[in-house]
């Protein structure tokens, strides 16, 4: 499943007002305790939920009072990157856990994605990591077998949401900016 080809695609649909009300799944990265870099990585094992755990997840709004209690200048924070990507309900997938490079400012992301996992649900999520994680650059969404189903850069991100008017700092700035970017 590539769905990097469509994610500016996504974006706009995005911003026009569709998309809203995927399934969700989630699970949460752990800090890496050596902390003696500016890469590290954390792997959390997840089972893929069974279909009446995804119905009530979908139904649980995402808790943005989490999501802005751990907004973060640095993204070399494990603790603070892996709550935001456990608080956030993220759509069609399950996260398997998260790698750092702060040298570069990449976020990978190891996902399970669903077949129902659209290019949408990628940029929506990334919108709200960065709007939190303020110095993430990039954000690789890939498989356990190294396959990376989705991309997004934070300029491009960024572009988008000026053309419909708002910003990250605009979306991040307090848990109401949040539920209504979300759509809860």
């Amino acid at each position: 499943m590539k769905l990097q080809p469509i994610l500016l695609c996504a974006g706009l649909l995005l911003l026009s007002g569709c998309g809203q009300g995927n399934e969700a799944n989630n699970a949460a990265g752990q800090s890496d305790p050596s902390g003696t870099n500016n890469t590290a990585e954390t792997t959390v094992a997840t089972q893929q939920p069974e279909a009446s755990e995804r119905d009530e997840a979908q139904r649980k709004p995402v808790d943005t009072a989490v999501l802005i209690a751990n907004k973060t200048s640095y993204m070399g924070d494990n603790s603070k990157v892996g709550a935001i990507l456990n608080a956030l309900k993220l759509p069609g997938y399950a996260v398997n856990g998260f790698m750092l490079d702060g040298d570069t400012g990449i976020i990978t992301i190891h996902v399970v994605p669903s077949e129902n996992t659209s290019a949408v649900d990628f940029f929506k999520n990334s919108v709200v990591i960065f709007a939190l994680v303020e110095n993430a650059q990039v954000l690789r969404f890939v498989e356990s077998d190294g396959n990376e189903v989705a991309n997004v850069d934070r300029k491009s991100a960024d572009a988008l949401l000026a053309a419909a008017g708002t910003s990250f700092e605009d979306v991040g700035e307090s848990e109401a900016s949040l539920d209504a970017y979300l759509g809860q």
